[in-house]
């Protein structure tokens, strides 16, 4: 059997509000809610991410 492994590097942001607007509705493949949103933390140290990635 084959298995398949995905890895995930998750960002905690601040609290935002996301408005609602007719361009954000149905079936998208992307939308760019805010593109000047500042990038977040990471929520897992780097040393913490190769421990996992080792595993």
């Amino acid at each position: 059997m084959n298995s398949l492994n995905v890895f995930l590097k998750v960002f905690k942001i601040s609290e935002m509000k996301i408005p609602r607007k007719s361009q954000y509705q149905g079936c998208k493949s992307w939308i760019n809610i805010n593109e000047d949103m500042k990038t977040g933390k990471t929520v897992l140290s780097g040393e913490e991410l190769n421990s996992r990635l080792e595993r």
